[in-house]
């Protein structure tokens, strides 16, 4: 049986973080790679046993459903089946790697199924499943459903397969690599794949240098991909300091700004970055934004009279704003006392 996919309709997706929009490219505008292996990738439908036999693929780029969604998918399994293949590639003799259809093995399990419907495929390699890997997925979903770390990873590694398959033409191996211009044909070939602008995609590998703490915080508010590009510069065992600063910080009043993560560069650069120093870059700054407080005193039968015991804060000093306000409105000529206090009356 011959290995096939859908065919693709066109896609169309903003620059990470919606910063380039205009440097757009659509998915129909090149033969896709799984359209052109079709020719050529083969294999064999096989009920398979659900077992330590078949194992994940290694550094799989996508999330697995978790809670409602997985519970959904179970539920979904028990009545009618595992309906879609699944793909995987034979590794050796008894084992096997899912190339596609993690969620379902993961759901059909939950669900006590002891095999599932499988296309097999034989011969297949790293790069070649890495490509399928990726296409499969984004062939089902579109990328705006991909959270960031899954957009940073899955562009990465097509990207790097595109660029190793390059690597290995026969062309390459008689008179030797050109290292750029299989740069830049990968990043053009993943960009208009993904239908995402080039500097996306070398963002992206930029950004794929970070350590998997940190790159699984991309997408939250205090970790944006823009100022974590400069932490994705600082080696690996700075990286860690930083995480770990970022961890004991369980308030959230952290985030990583262009300010302090070029700050927290250059201390890398001058070798000079510790944790200490870490903790001091972003804590100023995080102390810098918070609002300035004005105490103000007052008696305590005074406070009685005006509300009740044990008030709400938000809600006495709305009512506090309130009454201000509305005294304001209602008596214009206060408003200049103040500035007028110090002059003689004529």
């Amino acid at each position: 049986m011959q290995y096939s996919n859908e065919n693709e309709s066109p896609m169309e997706i903003n620059d990470l973080d919606h910063d380039n929009a205009n440097e757009t490219f659509t998915t129909n505008q090149t033969e896709s790679a799984t359209q052109q292996k079709q020719k050529k990738v083969h294999g064999q439908f096989k009920m398979i046993p659900l077992d330590d036999n078949l194992q994940d693929y290694p550094d799989h780029p996508f999330d697995v459903y978790e809670g409602d969604k997985l519970k959904k998918m179970t539920e979904s399994v028990r009545e009618n089946g595992v309906i879609q293949n699944i793909l995987v590639r034979k590794i050796d003799e008894d084992n096997m790697q899912i190339l596609s259809g993690h969620n379902r093995v993961k759901a059909a399990k939950k669900a006590g199924l002891m095999e599932i419907p499988a296309i097999i495929i034989d011969d297949l390699s790293d790069e070649d499943a890495d490509i399928l890997v990726n296409e499969t997925n984004i062939e089902q979903r579109t990328l705006k459903n991909f959270s960031q770390t899954e957009k940073v990873k899955s562009i990465s590694q097509y990207n790097n397969a595109i660029k190793q398959q390059g690597k290995k033409t026969e062309r390459d191996l008689m008179f030797g690599q050109n290292d750029q211009k299989e740069e830049n044909y990968a990043r053009t070939k993943t960009a208009r794949k993904y239908g995402v602008g080039e500097s996306t995609v070398k963002r992206c590998l930029q950004l794929n240098k970070l350590i998997p703490e940190l790159k699984n915080r991309l997408g939250d508010k205090n970790f944006k991909s823009t100022p974590a590009v400069n932490i994705s510069g600082i080696p690996d065992n700075e990286q860690q300091l930083i995480n770990s600063v970022l961890e004991k910080d369980t308030d959230k009043k952290i985030s990583i700004t262009m300010i302090n993560s070029k700050e927290l560069k250059e201390l890398s650069e001058d070798k000079e970055l510790t944790e200490e120093k870490i903790k001091e870059v972003l804590t100023k700054e995080a102390d810098s934004t918070k609002p300035k407080l004005v105490k103000i005193n007052m008696d305590t039968d005074k406070y009685s009279q005006l509300f009740a015991d044990n008030p709400d804060p938000a809600q006495v000093l709305n009512e506090i704003l309130s009454a201000v306000k509305f005294y304001r409105e209602n008596n214009p000529e206060t408003k200049d006392d103040d500035s007028n206090s110090d002059s003689k009356p004529e």
